[in-house]
């Protein structure tokens, strides 16, 4: 199961290192198209062209301010510590599929294995906190039963 795990890591490494780089990518672009735009001298087209970039490398920053916090969280969680009880940082094999308690990034699939990677505190991640091997709970109209914690 260690294998699986690290596997499931190491692709929300790469998916969050991707999303990184294409964010790097298109500011770098806009930022280009910014400076191009600087030397138009189309008038009131120009001003209005120049905001809109602008407006659009306001909104990226923020998401590439976004996907570094989560990044940065991603990579403070410790992932070999091991608890009898479902802790951040947790693999864990339930009746309806494999989750790992990180941070929110979703559905990640690997050639061995599909596991939700969520944050503790979306609506599952709460049910999971803090059970161990056996316990159940219900979410969404489905009886989970804890199999296994790494």
């Amino acid at each position: 199961m260690q294998n699986l795990k690290l596997s499931i890591l190491a692709q929300c490494h790469v998916i969050l290192s991707n999303k990184e780089d294409v964010l790097l990518v298109q500011l770098s672009e806009l930022s280009e198209a910014l400076l191009s735009e600087q030397k138009s001298t189309a008038g009131d087209k120009h001003e209005t062209g120049r905001a809109m970039l602008q407006l659009e490398q306001e909104q990226l920053s923020k998401q590439l301010s976004e996907i570094q916090t989560l990044i940065k969280e991603f990579t403070c969680i410790d992932y070999t510590v091991k608890s009898t009880k479902i802790i951040p940082g947790s693999f864990v094999k339930t009746s309806h599929g494999y989750f790992i308690l990180s941070v929110g990034i979703g559905k990640v699939k690997t050639k061995e294995i599909e596991a939700f990677v969520i944050s503790p505190q979306s609506p599952i991640g709460k049910y999971l906190m803090n059970k161990s091997v056996n316990d159940s709970f219900d979410f969404n109209g489905l009886k989970y039963a804890i199999e296994l914690i790494e």
